[in-house]
């Protein structure tokens, strides 16, 4: 009997001389840096994780090269286009320069094409940088000169306030109408940026709007006016104001008429180009 209780007992002490080995050894690979150092140092380990990096990288740059291509194509396919829409106007252009040409356009076949010939004549000299520069630039004087006497006469007229306030309010209007549609010039002639520049066409015929709004209640104030340029009069308004008035509403018909043209010949080109 004590020599099997001291066998128990020498196979316990055995057990647990080797238990803390056992513990030792299995905490020693179970250790979170010994198992990252481990893989770390795996060459295989290494290879998937370089061949997985390459393949996310191939994977990006052929998205990217896809969203190139396509972009290249748009910007190929508008400008073809937009180029061949200008042989055309140039074709016809010169058609109309010519008197063979006007011969041709105006057959019995094309009907009313030489007013249309001389619309695109006349729309391809001006979207030219050269000629709508010093345009905008001399048309700026326009709106600038309405909001000046309007601003300096604005206490010579009691008879009715209300119109030199409303000629300050349509120059300032058409004065930044222009100078955004001169912004849209520049962008046009040396930039590529077609989300800007459509933001930029937005802009401008609001502000167009804007302005022809303005315009339209200048004209209600000018029309109701019955002025007397007697100063002891309660319907004074100064002469040169009121012959200003007068002349400038008069040549803003026209210009207004010439932009409501244009506005419609470059609809009809649109819609040609649709369909």
């Amino acid at each position: 009997m004590d020599n099997g209780a001291s066998k128990m007992n020498n196979g316990a002490s055995k057990m647990d001389e080797k238990t803390p080995l056992l513990r030792k050894e299995s905490s020693e690979y179970e250790d979170p840096e010994y198992v990252k150092i481990k893989k770390v140092d795996d060459p295989a380990a290494v290879q998937d994780s370089t061949l997985e990096a390459e393949t996310r990288t191939t994977v990006a740059e052929r998205i990217r090269m896809a969203e190139a291509d396509t972009n290249t194509e748009r910007t190929k396919k508008r400008e073809i286009i937009r180029t061949t829409w200008q042989m055309r106007e140039q074709e016809l252009a010169d058609a109309v320069c010519s008197y063979e040409g006007i011969a041709d356009v105006v057959a019995p076949t094309n009907g009313c094409a030489v007013l249309h010939g001389i619309c695109l004549y006349l729309c391809h000299c001006l979207s030219s940088f050269a000629v709508q520069l010093p345009l905008h630039l001399l048309l700026l004087a326009w709106p600038v000169s309405i909001a000046f006497m309007g601003s300096e006469y604005m206490e010579r007229c009691p008879t009715d306030k209300a119109l030199p306030f409303s000629m300050v309010v349509a120059g300032a209007w058409g004065t930044l109408a222009l100078l955004v549609r001169l912004v849209l010039v520049f962008h046009t002639k040396f930039s590529s940026n077609e989300s800007l520049q459509t933001w930029l066409r937005n802009g401008t015929r609001c502000l167009e709007i804007g302005f022809l709004v303005a315009l339209i209640s200048q004209f209600y104030y000018y029309f109701t006016l019955t002025p007397s340029f007697d100063p002891k009069d309660e319907n004074f308004c100064n002469e040169t104001f009121y012959s200003f008035t007068k002349w400038i509403h008069d040549l803003t018909i026209v210009l207004v008429c010439v932009w409501i043209a244009v506005y419609f010949i470059r609809g009809t080109r649109c819609i040609m180009r649709t369909t």
